[in-house]
């Protein structure tokens, strides 16, 4: 049987399983995971000299959640200030990790927003009433901003009475919102367009998930290749205005977002909105028409879907706004 030499790590031999084994040109060199990216010591095989060990890898999240004595902010801190985990192991768990149960119904990501830069959204349309109510006072407590879609009418009025003054309510659209306070200011710019006015709805999703997540939003409303002269200076306007991304909601048959992509030199989201007459009339025929596009720069999202559009141009808006920052541009 192979006799391994022992990890050595301030001055003390290290009896913890999580090591990692690799080959030295004087021995096993092992890569002490419990202290990640330092480097430490080892014995060699001629038990004399000492010599630094490789770097370890980050852990894995089974390894962080091992080392990990519980599940809340107070035990990450606990085990960080009794140096069980690193300070860069602790930020990772805290960013990756929390949730708080409700109702053992519902789990809220606690660090959503810090993780992904999107915050939390709530999908209000299947929930009861109650359930709804008791989400949105524990989101209420714990996140600085929320977004609350497809409200029914009994939801809308659940809200004004029991959360009176702390959301902002858009009836057209059936959102609820909250937003940081004191707002930043706002980055970039995101172009909301819609073919036509039954389209606002959508639309307005995704321009409130954007300006929830810091961007600058212009809206431009019924622009439809119906009266394709309708779209020509609307869009000189955003483009003039150095527009970094474009959301651009159409029904019926969807045509609008290509003649977009094809007239800009930014990224086009397209949303297919459910919108029209007999076959096709529910969004399919637009999402087809999009996918099947021949304007490069146009990407869809499923039908209706104004919140995934609006926080994935928000995303790409402010890499852009970084980038021209860090230019000076």
């Amino acid at each position: 049987m192979l006799a391994f030499p022992p990890c050595v790590y301030n001055g003390e031999t290290c009896i913890c399983n999580l090591c990692m084994i690799g080959w030295g040109s004087r021995g096993f060199i092992f890569s002490h995971a419990f202290q990640p990216f330092r480097n430490h010591a080892v014995t060699p095989r001629d038990g004399k000299t000492q010599y630094p060990a490789m770097k370890s890898k980050r852990l894995s999240t089974m390894d962080q959640e091992r080392r990990i004595s519980g599940n809340t902010i107070k035990d990450v801190l606990k085990d960080y200030k009794e140096g069980k985990i690193s300070l860069v192991d602790a930020e990772r768990v805290l960013k990756g990790t929390m949730l708080e149960n409700i109702e053992h119904v519902a789990s809220l990501d606690v660090f959503r927003e810090l993780r992904t830069g999107i915050p939390e959204v709530i999908f209000a349309e299947t929930k009861h009433v109650d359930l709804l109510r008791k989400i949105i006072s524990k989101v209420l407590d714990m996140k600085e901003s929320v977004l609350i879609s497809r409200l029914l009418p009994v939801h809308i009025e659940m809200i004004r009475s029991s959360f009176p003054g702390k959301m902002e309510i858009r009836e057209s659209s059936r959102v609820a919102f909250r937003m940081k306070q004191p707002r930043p200011d706002p980055v970039g710019l995101v172009g909301i367009i819609t073919a036509g006015t039954s389209d606002i709805p959508v639309a307005e999703e995704a321009a409130i998930m954007c300006e929830l997540m810091g961007c600058r939003v212009k809206r431009v409303h019924d622009i439809g290749i119906a009266g394709i002269h309708r779209v020509f200076e609307p869009l000189r306007q955003l483009i003039d205005g150095d527009v970094d991304t474009i959301v651009c909601c159409a029904g019926m048959e969807g045509a609008l977002p290509s003649v977009i992509a094809s007239l800009t030199d930014v990224l086009v989201i397209g949303v297919p909105i459910s919108t029209g007459y007999g076959h096709g009339g529910k969004g399919e025929t637009a999402l087809s028409s999009m996918l099947q596009s021949c304007a490069p720069g146009l990407v869809t999202v499923n039908i209706d879907n104004g919140i995934g559009a609006g926080a994935a141009a928000a995303l790409i808006t402010r890499k852009i706004a970084g980038k021209k920052e860090k230019n000076g541009d």
